[in-house]
């Protein structure tokens, strides 16, 4: 994970913890009120999930060592990395530790901690996302006033003072007036929905493992666009871009933002932007 986290930083020139790939807020405006939502990393986070499946799977206990060991054989995260992640999941709440006496063996009496996944039924999501959703990454974010959505201050360009709420530029590119009405904007916009299902069919319906919705604030894709249109609930062509948007967000949030299937996302949205032209209406 180090190498790919300092791509990823390289890339996005944000100031980026090395063990928790979360984004710090150093260089915001020390004016604006950040709150911390996760530290862990989303991608890093599955991963953890999967190796800790898998130990139990052996009837083992999934402690530190077993983890690390597993990660670095299957994901190749090395061990300082894997045990700070450790150490982020559980405070944000995405894996339980407890500690049981050892029965067996020359520790026999000794403790030992282990690790396990968190029951789904007892989690509750709170008013806001907990990723980016420009970089898609954990950290010390700004909450939108308005919307779910999240933002470091240096993933967004807005100067906001101590004193004002913090309303993120998607909400407000939605107060933009149009003159098309809704019907023929929903029409139009479902002929768009046709060719991004044509060309992007991956994104028709959500694929993915049980505790996506511990990851994943808002699910989107394409299906549910579709009935959006069908049920004329875009009022501006920048709502339908913002689905599509979040399209992408959720993608890399449960690939990595440079998997190949983000990379169709981002494909998809840029169509998406180039049919919801105000040329194009």
């Amino acid at each position: 994970m180090g190498k790919e986290l300092k791509v990823v930083l390289d890339r996005l020139e944000l100031p980026l913890d090395p063990l928790s790939g979360a984004v710090k807020s150093e260089q915001a405006n020390s004016m604006v009120k950040v709150a911390k939502h996760r530290q862990s990393h989303p991608v890093i986070t599955q991963q953890l999930w999967s190796s800790i499946t898998a130990i139990r799977g052996q009837r083992q206990i999934a402690n530190m060592e077993r983890i690390t060991r597993h990660m670095s054989r299957e994901h190749h995260v090395n061990q300082m990395d894997s045990e700070m992640q450790l150490q982020y999941c559980v405070k944000d709440g995405l894996l339980e530790s407890y500690t049981m006496i050892r029965s067996k063996g020359s520790n026999a009496g000794l403790e030992q901690q282990g690790y396990k996944l968190p029951e789904i039924d007892e989690f509750e999501k709170p008013d806001s996302d907990w990723y980016c959703f420009n970089c898609h990454r954990p950290g010390e974010v700004l909450a939108c006033h308005v919307c779910w959505r999240v933002f470091h201050p240096v993933c967004t360009s807005q100067n906001e003072d101590s004193s004002s709420q913090f309303v993120c530029a998607i909400c407000k590119a939605l107060k933009k007036k149009h003159s098309i009405k809704r019907k023929k904007l929903n029409t139009l916009l479902s002929y768009t929905i046709q060719r991004l299902r044509e060309k992007s069919m991956v994104f028709n319906r959500i694929r993915g493992h049980e505790r996506l919705n511990i990851l994943i604030y808002r699910p989107m894709d394409l299906r549910m666009i579709e009935r959006n249109c069908q049920q004329l609930y875009y009022k501006c062509p920048e709502e339908f871009h913002a689905d599509a948007r979040n399209i992408l967000h959720n993608a890399a949030i449960q690939y990595g933002e440079y998997h190949d299937t983000v990379d169709l996302a981002r494909l998809m949205v840029k169509d998406c932007i180039y049919d919801v032209s105000d040329d194009y209406f």
